[in-house]
């Protein structure tokens, strides 16, 4: 958006001097008082008179180059940031006018992307959160006077709507184990990865051969939930796994059940539940089983939440306690301050 730049001076008479460039036509603007004081009331005037004018053409700008400006002004945002809804959010009010972009509209396009998606109110949260980003800058130049966002709340605190499953290594063995029987070249080195590295099913997937490097023992995650590359250390065991099978198949690091490069997470899910099928036990685990598995035995096996943190590729350290803090806590043997530790 434009700006007013507007500024005050003393001149060598005594006098006070009000200056400011007109950010649309250019032209510097200079007006002499007497008094200080006259000056500031001259400056507030044509401040209120600029804002009022640059509100009307504010909200007759289309959303698509209000979002465009934003990102030039601002190339770190956080607004966007979630894929997904970003581009449903662009296809919906792209061609609105700001004046349009009501609170009204913005909450029938949540309700919308809520049954489109079957989003919890904990990810809608997640959702207005970031697309706040693009009223905050506006509301702190003055140009709004509050996000329209703000006009409407979901549920900050929900219980999970599917249970948290977390599996004992013995159970991640067997998983590990039964795999190698009914995929050895297709679902086991996948699984193997997604287990011992703790990253999500689509970072795993969307990983390629020259993101394994062997001379340093390193994973490369480029391709993550909130866009930040990482690096993991490769266990021995996933190492050795690794390694085997790109000496087979060369070309892809991971296949799909016929044998193919694997390209979604849709495959994915079909794999394991036909394995689950030959294979079952007794807890009904997906994919982030095994990476809320892997917090729980890191952190029972003595790792630190802000290394946790870092192979999880949280953004925050708040993420990593929130999630598995619990999880941590119930691990600790007898907590009783009024009973004797075991051993004693």
């Amino acid at each position: 958006m434009k700006h007013l730049a507007f500024s005050i001076y003393e001149l060598r008479d005594g006098n006070f001097q009000a200056s400011y460039v007109n950010p649309v036509t250019k032209m510097r603007k200079r007006h002499k008082f007497d008094k200080a004081k006259d000056a500031q009331q001259f400056k507030i005037k044509i401040e209120r008179e600029f804002l009022s004018q640059n509100y009307v053409y504010f909200m007759e700008t289309r959303v698509s180059q209000v979002i465009e400006q934003h990102f030039k002004d601002f190339p770190n945002s956080k607004f966007g940031e979630r894929g997904p809804a970003f581009r449903s959010f662009c296809l919906e009010f792209s061609h609105y006018k700001m004046s349009e972009l009501t609170w009204r509209a913005l909450k029938a396009w949540f309700e919308k992307i809520r049954v489109e998606r079957n989003y919890s109110d904990k990810t809608l949260n997640a959702i207005k959160s970031e697309l706040n980003a693009l009223f905050r800058p506006l509301i702190a130049d003055n140009i709004i006077e509050e996000s329209p966002l703000s006009k409407f709340k979901f549920k900050s605190a929900v219980p999970p709507r599917r249970p948290r499953v977390v599996l004992a290594v013995e159970e991640v063995n067997e998983i590990l184990k039964n795999a190698q029987v009914f995929s050895p070249d297709g679902l086991y080195p996948y699984l193997a990865t997604l287990i011992h590295t703790g990253a999500r099913r689509s970072e795993i997937r969307c990983l390629s051969p020259e993101d394994i490097d062997f001379k340093t023992g390193l994973i490369h995650i480029k391709k993550s939930k909130n866009g930040r590359e990482r690096f993991i250390r490769m266990s021995p065991t996933i190492e050795n796994i690794l390694r085997n099978h790109r000496q087979r198949n060369p070309e892809a690091l991971f296949l799909n059940e016929n044998g193919q490069k694997l390209q979604g997470d849709h495959e994915i899910s079909r794999f394991i539940a036909k394995f689950k099928a030959y294979f079952p036990i007794d807890k009904d685990w997906g994919c982030h089983s095994l990476r809320h598995s892997f917090a729980y035995n890191f952190l029972k096996k003595g790792g630190h939440m802000y290394q946790l943190q870092a192979v999880l590729g949280h953004r925050s350290i708040d993420v990593t306690v929130d999630l598995y803090g619990q999880l941590h806590a119930q691990d600790v043997p007898c907590p009783s301050p009024y009973e004797p530790a075991p051993g004693e």
